[in-house]
C-alpha cells in the first residue's frame, strides 16, 4: 500500500500510536511538525485532539472554536490538515475526542455560544442540585440524557466525514467520585425521571437502590457508546481506558462487553503495569488491546520495552517528547530530548512475545 492506503487503512498488530493534545495545532507548521516528529519516532497512528472540552478544532457547524486557536486563520481546521500530513507519511490519523467533558480550567470559556454558557443545565450535578465546581480537572455533561446523547451523536458523526482512520472515544465515563458514594451522580431531576419512567422504582434512597440506579446508569451510557459508534460510521473505534476492567466499570463503562460486542474496535488502556494491559487482552482478545504508556513517568522506558512487539502500543503525549505549546508540558527540554532518545531506543528494541526460530 501507498502512504495514503497505509493512512486509511485500519490498525495493525504492532502499531506505535502517539497522542497529541489541542496545543500542538496551533496553525499548519506545528501540524507538519507533528507529522515529521512522528515518522522519526517510528509511530503509525497518531490521535488527534479534535474535542477537548466542548470545543472543536475542526470546522464545525456544532460547537465552538477551541479558545487557542481563535488568534489563527478561521479557516483553518486542524484536523483536515493532520489527515492530509498524515497521508504524506503514512501515518494513520485518529480523531480523539472527550466526550462527556463539558471543560476544563479555573476559568469559564469566553464564547457564549460554548454549552457552559448556552446550557448552564448541562453541567452535572448531585441529587442536591450541586454542581461540579469549575476544577483544573474535568467538569463533566450528563451522560444519560437523550438531548446531550443526540449532540455528542451528531459531533462524532460530523468529525467522522473527515477522511480519518479511527476516531478515539475518552472520558465515556464518570470518575469514580461520582459513580459510587452517598451522593447521587447524576441527582437532577430529569435524569431521575428518567430513571423511574424505565423502571419504576422512584427515587433512589437506600444504598441498594443507589447501586440499582448507577447501574442504569452505566446502561445509558454504553446505550450513548452504541450510538457514537453507529456515527462514526466504517471508521476504527478505540475507547479509552484507565486501569483494569474491574476499574473501567467501577466507572460505569462496560468497556469489555463493548469490544466483545463489537461497539468498539480496540480498548486503548492506560496503564502503568504490563499485567493490567494483559488482563484486558485476557477478556477481550489481545488484537483489540493498546497498551498507552504516560511519558515521563518512571519507569517509562521499562514500560515501552516490556511491551511485545506484535502487540499494540502508545505513547502519552507528544509534548513530553518534543516541543509544544501545552501548558502541561516539562519545562526541561533537555529532559524531553533525552526521554526522546530513551523511548526511541526502547521502541527500538522491543522482543516478540515467543522468540521466533
Amino acid at each position: 500500500m501507498d502512504g495514503a492506503d497505509v493512512a486509511e487503512a485500519g490498525v495493525e498488530p504492532g502499531a506505535v500510536g502517539l497522542f497529541v493534545t489541542r496545543w500542538a495545532l496551533l496553525r499548519p507548521a506545528s501540524v507538519q511538525s507533528v507529522f515529521e516528529d512522528a515518522a522519526l519516532l517510528g509511530v503509525t497512528d497518531v490521535y488527534v485532539q479534535v474535542r477537548g472540552r466542548a470545543d472543536a478544532a475542526h470546522l464545525s457547524r456544532l460547537e465552538p472554536r477551541m479558545e487557542h486557536l481563535a488568534a489563527v486563520d478561521s479557516e483553518f481546521d486542524a484536523l483536515e490538515a493532520a489527515v492530509v500530513a498524515g497521508r504524506s507519511r503514512g501515518i494513520r490519523v485518529h480523531a480523539w475526542v472527550n466526550v462527556l467533558t463539558l471543560w476544563r480550567g479555573d476559568e469559564a470559556p469566553g464564547d457564549p455560544d460554548h454549552l457552559w454558557n448556552a446550557q448552564p443545565s448541562w453541567r452535572l450535578s448531585d441529587g442536591l442540585g450541586r454542581h461540579e465546581p469549575l476544577n483544573a480537572r474535568s467538569v463533566m455533561s450528563y451522560p444519560v440524557l437523550t438531548f446531550v446523547q443526540d449532540l455528542l451523536a451528531d459531533v462524532v458523526g460530523e468529525i467522522a466525514q473527515s477522511v480519518v482512520s479511527g476516531v478515539v472515544l475518552d472520558w465515556l465515563w464518570l470518575p469514580e467520585s461520582r459513580a459510587s458514594g452517598d451522593r447521587l451522580w447524576p441527582g437532577d431531576a430529569l435524569s431521575v425521571e428518567m430513571y423511574n419512567a424505565e423502571t419504576r422504582r422512584g427515587r433512589p434512597g437506600s444504598a441498594k437502590e443507589r447501586a440499582r440506579y448507577r447501574e442504569w446508569v452505566g446502561d445509558r451510557i454504553t446505550m450513548l457508546a452504541r450510538r457514537l459508534s453507529a456515527a462514526a460510521g466504517a471508521r476504527d473505534v478505540s475507547v479509552v481506558v484507565w486501569g483494569g476492567p474491574d476499574r473501567s466499570r467501577a466507572r460505569l463503562a462496560a468497556a469489555d462487553a463493548w469490544a466483545l460486542q463489537g461497539v468498539a474496535d480496540r480498548v486503548l488502556c492506560f496503564a502503568r503495569d504490563e499485567c493490567v494491559a494483559s488482563a484486558w487482552r485476557d477478556v477481550v482478545g489481545a488484537e483489540r488491546v493498546e497498551r498507552v504508556v504516560m511519558v515521563g513517568r518512571d519507569g517509562d522506558v521499562a514500560a515501552v520495552r516490556g511491551v511485545p512487539v506484535e502487540a499494540d502500543l502508545a505513547l502519552f503525549a507528544y509534548g513530553s517528547l518534543f516541543d509544544s505549546a501545552d501548558p502541561m508540558q516539562p519545562r526541561d527540554r533537555d529532559g524531553r530530548e533525552a526521554r526522546r532518545d530513551s523511548i526511541s531506543a526502547a521502541l527500538a528494541n522491543r522482543v516478540p512475545t515467543v522468540e521466533q526460530p
